[in-house]
């Protein structure tokens, strides 16, 4: 988060660093480790949970000022995080910005999509139906997504998957 700050002040997040704030503000106090452990359960591969992806993030985050760390209770050696005042803040102007969430940002079926005319015209068709069967797959049996807020994580994925179909279907 290198000067990454905007016209008032706020630090721009990365896509990582926005839905770790918005993790540890759902699930209350919460250790670092807790934060890995929701990167590693995303059925995203674009989440890393790495330990050297999320332990650099959380301090980098500490240093902007938008979480603030502290002993756990019970004599616990592992420490809690929360958001400050500016965390929250910046958490909510990165959920709510409507422009980045409109980004045509990282997708690898897109990506391949753009692509497609470097193979021929039946090997590409045979791509295309095998994601669609993917999908389908999916749709059946959607990876299960961790915390409070799983039914409405299944329900979006659901939604999201079958989006893609319709889209896939007029190609």
């Amino acid at each position: 988060m290198k000067n990454r700050k905007d016209s008032g002040g706020s630090v721009s997040l990365t896509e990582m660093e926005g839905a770790a704030l918005a993790f540890i503000q759902r699930d209350g106090p919460c250790t670092a480790y807790s934060v890995k452990q929701a990167y590693e359960q995303s059925p995203s591969d674009d989440w890393s949970g790495s330990a050297g992806a999320v332990y650099p993030m959380i301090k980098r985050l500490e240093s902007a000022g938008l979480i603030d760390q502290h002993a756990a209770e019970g004599g616990r050696k592992s420490r809690q995080i929360q958001l400050t005042t500016r965390g929250r803040a910046d958490m909510q102007a990165w959920l709510l910005d409507c422009q980045r969430a409109i980004a045509p940002g990282f997708d690898p079926l897109r990506t391949r999509l753009l692509f497609l005319d470097l193979v021929p015209k039946q090997t590409a068709t045979i791509f295309v139906d095998g994601v669609k069967e993917a999908l389908a797959l999916q749709l059946q049996a959607p990876p299960a997504p961790p915390g409070k807020l799983k039914a409405r994580a299944e329900r979006l994925y659901a939604g999201w998957i079958q989006a893609r179909l319709e889209w896939l279907a007029s190609l």
